[in-house]
């Protein structure tokens, strides 16, 4: 498809639907000619009516995330929040959506439970969990890779080890939520699907509240305190919500990627067979070259020079992750994948105080799940006949359909 790239000089959206067949020529192209790129496009926050700033290079995103007390996470800390706003109705999802220092406060409840260490001790329930959903589909030796095995995967990982619950309906209900909200372009158009999803995160609170404790992350939130005193049913609601977010939509998008990675490069496939060590550097080359979030944006508390343009208080800067991943001036050969890159300082998980605080659970869900996809499925390709297809384009970077064929084998569980 031909596309216009200067269009986008001026109105860049992110859920552009030109976007999802050619979002690197666009980024390319404005990283070169306005990387600071002004949009008057509509885009779902409360405080973009004069429009927003397109950020494409490594220096300005980098920036922006390291300096939290310029560019505020908290979209209604300078600006009146819209309530008729999709993104005024899903609500604060602290720890994201809020500031040092009480930004600390709740990473400093959280991290606990997210840690390395606290982590590791997860990864025979992951492994299990992997190993149902590859028995469920390997003896029929082809599957779409992304509804049978990366978007089921993290969700039942979260709800089951870090939110203790075990409920195959209550898991399709959320991710039936999920698949309406992400239709829309940033947090989600669906308002039905997305009102429902808030009520029974409300409801799962309330159930908790009422139950007795447990040591995981979700007793911690419920009795832990922030700056001093106890977190409200809207922080705690608000806190679920961005695990639920960040569990169900990024780890799915970076294992749909890898996947379709090694079937395009066979050789890649084969070292990693033989040598599963190579597993961590593949998964930060693919973050690196397929973002799973593509953009964010941050809000200007002040008056700020960035990249040669005057910005003001109030205004939008919209972080290109993907555009930053593969800026040139920071990566050799940016496009290309190399598992072998000796720096790869990549920004997918973010930077400074907002840095992913799940980034750990991420990088052992997904080594588990390519060591079982490279141990069980061989001869992995395209099936023949069909094709991948990309999700629309949002704030989010992923595939929506990656159907593999491969030789059948056994069923490994009962």
């Amino acid at each position: 498809m031909d596309v216009d790239v200067e269009f986008f000089e001026e109105h860049y959206s992110p859920d552009h639907p030109d976007l999802t067949d050619n979002m690197w020529e666009v980024v390319d192209h404005l990283r070169a000619k306005c990387p600071v790129a002004h949009s008057d496009a509509p885009m779902d926050l409360s405080n973009t009516r004069n429009g927003f700033y397109v950020l494409t290079r490594y220096q300005d995103v980098a920036r922006v995330l390291q300096d939290w007390q310029t560019f505020s996470s908290n979209f209604a800390s300078v600006t009146e929040v819209d309530e008729d706003n999709p993104v005024a109705a899903v609500g604060q999802m602290p720890p994201i959506t809020t500031d040092p220092p009480l930004q600390r406060d709740f990473r400093r409840l959280m991290n606990p439970f997210l840690s390395p260490q606290a982590v590791a001790g997860h990864e025979p329930q992951i492994r299990e969990i992997v190993t149902e959903l590859i028995d469920d589909f390997i003896e029929d030796g082809q599957c779409d890779i992304v509804g049978q095995l990366a978007r089921l995967h993290p969700p039942r990982m979260l709800y089951r080890i870090l939110f203790g619950i075990d409920d195959e309906a209550e898991l399709q209900r959320n991710l039936d939520y999920m698949k309406r909200m992400a239709n829309g372009s940033a947090i989600g158009s669906d308002l039905e699907a997305m009102m429902g999803w808030i009520s029974w995160v409300s409801e799962f609170v309330a159930e908790r509240r009422s139950a007795p404790r447990r040591p995981d992350i979700i007793d911690a939130l419920l009795h832990g305190s922030v700056d001093g005193r106890p977190l409200t049913d809207e922080e705690i609601g608000g806190t679920i919500r961005i695990l639920i977010l960040g569990g169900f939509s990024t780890t799915t998008d970076a294992t749909s990627a890898t996947m379709l990675k090694l079937v395009e490069y066979p050789d890649l496939q084969a070292r990693l067979r033989d040598d599963f060590s190579l597993i961590p550097g593949i998964f930060d080359e693919m973050l690196r070259v397929e973002s799973p979030v593509i953009s964010l944006p941050r809000t200007c508390t002040r008056d700020v020079e960035l990249g040669g343009i005057q910005l003001e208080r109030g205004d939008t800067v919209l972080m290109h992750f993907g555009g930053a991943n593969r800026d040139p001036s920071e990566f050799d050969r940016p496009g290309e994948v190399d598992v072998d890159r000796a720096r790869n300082r990549h920004l997918a998980f973010g930077g400074g105080p907002h840095r992913c605080i799940g980034s750990n659970v991420a990088r052992l869900n997904l080594r588990v799940v390519f060591e079982e996809i490279l141990t069980r499925l061989h001869d992995i390709r395209i099936t023949p006949g069909d094709a991948p297809r990309q999700s629309p384009a949002g704030l989010g970077w992923g595939l929506e359909y990656l159907p593999i064929s491969f030789t059948p084998g056994p069923r490994l569980l009962p």
